[in-house]
């Protein structure tokens, strides 16, 4: 009789201590080991997005073009990028939703979010913007070659080759989570995934996540100010933390470039980027042209330095709210924010490289028919730019 009590004591003793689990996602997740964002728990779809030898292929594509020529550490890959942001963007909306329930953020926004930032860089060409910027435009210039367009072009191949096998395999993991009232996909989900990839926003703030046109501020940008300058042994002083633990869903009006009503604001106390310390790590990018007949004599390149919104300031996009009014979105004055913040948004250097040939009488003087030549040229840059 004491051995039976035992036996039962034991098996209820074990039912007791077993984990009650809402769904079965924790134990389909996976877990990652990150340099820039620590242990990254990844869904169990996005396991199998990250399975497809359309996003394998990322693992070879350098996250920095050609930098690891001059940068030994920056031979990081576009691969570890689109998972870091896929996990941003989980985590972000997140903290939304736990910071405000009443935006009714469900858990299948959640998982299209991190689907977007998973898949946002699949149209990533070899060295990354410099086929975008250079080879492509070289190729063909009469197409318009862009990443994005590309990457949607890419998530809507992975989803319908093979007789939809991914799309088959995504709803199977769907139901085998056991999620309350998400048993899977349904079409419009995919083609708000492909928004957020490619299409501009129109009027759910949750498009602004991954992509931000508005003013700049998104996931994808936060986790490659953090890698990238790890992996280049630059220091940035920028926490992407504190934009979390302040974003706020609000209503704002009076925007001059309105895509939606609703905008991720961000208490007044943090600093758009603290734009002072990262400015060179925004959008910066070569961008080589051949307009003039004297290319035996001269080459140049022109180099653009932004804040992710060409000449205009990124702040008259933002919004931000106070301690006293945390549901009222509001715009701060460039003095507002900080006397630090530069008048010109965006520099323009021009370098140019040439080798006039020398005079034939046999001295160390040049040409002086080359030298009125590369004037002229650079007159014509000067103008231009």
């Amino acid at each position: 009789m004491a051995a039976e009590g035992d036996e039962n004591s034991s098996v209820n003793l074990e039912q007791q201590h077993q984990p009650d689990w809402p769904n079965n996602i924790f134990m389909k997740r996976k877990i990652f080991n990150d340099p820039i964002h620590g242990t990254m728990e990844i869904h169990p779809v996005c396991v199998r997005i990250m399975d497809t030898p359309q996003f394998q292929r990322l693992r070879h594509i350098k996250q920095l073009d050609a930098c690891y020529l001059v940068y030994p550490g920056a031979s990081h890959n576009r691969f570890e990028h689109s998972i870091g942001v896929s996990y941003l963007a989980g985590k972000l909306l997140k903290t939304i939703k736990e910071h405000q329930p009443e935006e009714n953020i469900t858990e299948r926004d959640i998982l299209c979010v991190e689907i977007a930032g998973l898949c946002h860089d699949l149209g990533q060409g070899p060295f990354s913007h410099v086929f975008e910027k250079r080879f492509m435009p070289a190729v063909d210039k009469s197409k318009y070659f862009k990443h994005e367009a590309m990457a949607r072009k890419m998530f809507e191949d992975m989803l319908d080759s093979n007789g939809g096998e991914l799309k088959k395999d995504i709803q199977k993991i769907l139901g085998e989570c056991n999620i309350p009232d998400f048993q899977g996909f349904e079409e419009h989900d995919f083609t708000f995934i492909k928004e957020m990839i490619d299409v501009p926003p129109e009027d759910i703030e949750k498009r602004s996540i991954v992509a931000n046109k508005r003013n700049g501020i998104d996931v994808d940008r936060w986790d490659y100010l953090a890698r990238d300058s790890h992996m280049l042994g630059i220091k940035i002083h920028f926490d992407g933390n504190r934009c979390f633990a302040t974003a706020r869903v609000l209503k704002c009006n009076g925007l001059e470039r309105t895509f939606a009503r609703k905008q991720i604001c961000y208490r007044e106390k943090t600093e758009k980027f603290n734009l002072d310390q990262v400015r060179n790590g925004i959008n910066r990018y070569l961008q080589g042209e051949d307009k003039f007949p004297v290319k035996d004599l001269i080459e140049y390149d022109v180099v653009r330095l932004d804040y992710g919104m060409k000449d205009r300031n990124p702040l008259e996009e933002m919004r931000f709210y106070t301690k006293d009014k945390p549901n009222d979105g509001i715009k701060f004055e460039g003095k507002q924010v900080s006397y630090l913040l530069p008048q010109t948004f965006e520099e323009v250097i021009i370098r140019i490289y040439c080798k006039p040939r020398m005079e034939e009488n046999g001295t160390d003087e040049p040409d002086q028919s080359d030298i009125a030549k590369i004037r002229e040229a650079v007159n014509k840059l000067q103008k231009e730019y």
